[in-house]
């Protein structure tokens, strides 16, 4: 969960890094500099409500003053956001998410689409990034959408528990 600390955070500092695993911190300081006090880690037991309260710390404050927020997510938890179905979605959901990423899932006979982390895998050995970076396009804009002051820019990444980096970007 977010703790007070971090809602000072969020409304002093010009950048901020919220990640979901302890992995996603690591990889995303092996290509930024950033101080140990810029990151937050949120407890992914809570994730739905950590976001929800994250959401509303940065909707009250509203002091306009220009905010990085760097998103960090696995696989999971990126596609909960990019749908903005925080908690449970459908395989139908998930299909429709996936094709609009530009993958063709009818065409995978091998995959199912019910086992989230066997997408992961096949997109990831199929060198699909493009397809990665739409979904963190995706979630991107799920979360300007909800953002009420427009001086905060989202950057969003996704990690991979496999290689332990990030392997892709919104940017």
């Amino acid at each position: 969960m977010i703790q007070p600390s971090d809602a000072e955070k969020l409304i002093k500092l010009s950048d901020v890094v919220i990640s979901d695993s302890n992995l996603g911190i690591l990889a995303h300081k092996e290509l930024f500099t950033f101080k140990d006090e810029l990151y937050i880690l949120l407890k992914n037991e809570f994730f739905s409500d950590s976001i929800n309260k994250l959401l509303r710390i940065l909707n009250s404050s509203l002091n306009s003053h220009p905010l990085n927020m760097h998103l960090v997510f696995g696989w999971q938890n990126l596609i909960q956001v990019s749908m903005w179905k925080l908690g449970r979605y459908s395989n139908e959901d998930l299909h429709a998410l996936i094709s609009s990423a530009g993958v063709n899932l009818d065409e995978e006979v091998n995959i199912n689409i019910s086992n989230i982390q066997e997408i992961f895998d096949n997109l990831l050995m199929r060198g699909q990034f493009g397809a990665f970076r739409r979904i963190c396009h995706s979630a991107k804009k799920q979360f300007d959408i909800r953002l009420q002051d427009k001086s905060i820019q989202t950057i969003c990444y996704l990690i991979s528990k496999e290689t332990k980096r990030i392997v892709a970007s919104s940017l």
